[in-house]
C-alpha cells in the first residue's frame, strides 16, 4: 500500500508542478540559455503561459561571449505576431533566418503540459489501484426451486 501511494504522489508532482508553473509565468518570464562556438545558441524558459525552447546559429554570437547564463524578465503582453510565426491553441513556432543566420523557438502551453500529467497520474491511479482476490470470501450457493418453498 505504501509503493501505491508513493507511485501516485511521484505521478501527482508534474501535475503539481505544471499548475504553479503556469500561474508563476503569467507574472514572471525566464530563461536558461547555453552558447557554445560562439556560433550557436540553445535556450530555453518559460513565459506567458508557455515552455520554450529557442535555438539559433550564427556567424557570430556577440549578446554572450559563451557558457551559460540565465535571465529574467517581466513578460512583454503585447503579443506581436513575429515573421514566419504559426500559432494554434497555444502552441506556436517560428523560424527566422537574416542572411548568415538562423532562429527558431517553439513554445508548448502549460495547458497540454497539464493534461499530459494528468493521463500519467490516472494512468498510474488505475493500474496501481488494489485488485479483489480471486476465490477468497464466503462461498455463495443458488438456492434450488424446492428449497425457496417452506
Amino acid at each position: 500500500m505504501i509503493r501505491r501511494w508513493l507511485i501516485r504522489c511521484l505521478c501527482l508532482l508534474p501535475l503539481t508542478l505544471c499548475a504553479l508553473g503556469w500561474v508563476w509565468s503569467e507574472l514572471h518570464s525566464m530563461g536558461v540559455g547555453y552558447v557554445y562556438q560562439d556560433t550557436h545558441g540553445v535556450a530555453c524558459g518559460t513565459s506567458l503561459g508557455g515552455v520554450w525552447l529557442f535555438w539559433e546559429r550564427a556567424d557570430a554570437l556577440r549578446s554572450h561571449p559563451g557558457g551559460l547564463a540565465y535571465s529574467s524578465w517581466r513578460p512583454d503582453l503585447a503579443g506581436d505576431v513575429l515573421p514566419g510565426e504559426m500559432a494554434w491553441l497555444g502552441f506556436r513556432f517560428w523560424h527566422y533566418e537574416v542572411a548568415t543566420s538562423n532562429y527558431r523557438c517553439l513554445v508548448v502551453p502549460f495547458w497540454f503540459l497539464l493534461f499530459l500529467s494528468a493521463l500519467l497520474l490516472l494512468l498510474a491511479w488505475r493500474s496501481t489501484r488494489p485488485r479483489p482476490w480471486q476465490g477468497q470470501g464466503f462461498p455463495v450457493e443458488l438456492a434450488t426451486g424446492k428449497e425457496g418453498k417452506a
